[in-house]
C-alpha cells in the first residue's frame, strides 16, 4: 500500500488503537480507472490530532459531509445562523 508519509502515524495510532479495542474505523477498497484504492473511515479526533493547523480564531464555524463523490461544506455564525453552503464534485478520474 503507498500513501503519503506524513499519514503513517495517524494510520499506526488509528491500529494500535483498533487492536485495543478503543476505537474502530471502516475500511474501504475502491476500484478506480485501473487503480486500487483503500479508503480509511478514521476518528476525527484522530484525524485532527496529526492534520489541525491550530486553534479557531474567528467567529464562524465549518461543517463538511465528505462522500466518494462530493462534498458538502456548510458555515454558520455562533448563534446558528447559515452563513454559506456549498457542494463541491470531485472529478471521475
Amino acid at each position: 500500500m503507498l500513501f503519503g508519509e506524513r499519514y503513517i502515524p495517524l494510520v499506526n495510532e488509528l491500529d494500535e488503537r483498533a487492536l485495543a479495542k478503543k476505537t474502530s474505523y471502516t475500511a474501504r477498497i475502491v476500484f478506480r480507472n485501473g487503480k486500487v484504492c483503500l479508503h480509511i473511515s478514521a476518528p476525527l479526533e484522530l484525524y485532527l490530532k496529526y492534520f489541525s493547523k491550530g486553534g479557531a480564531i474567528g467567529g464562524l464555524i465549518a461543517g463538511f459531509d465528505l462522500n466518494s463523490d462530493r462534498i458538502n461544506m456548510i458555515i454558520l455564525d455562533r448563534q446558528g445562523i447559515i452563513r454559506d453552503v456549498k457542494t463541491g464534485w470531485f472529478p471521475e478520474e
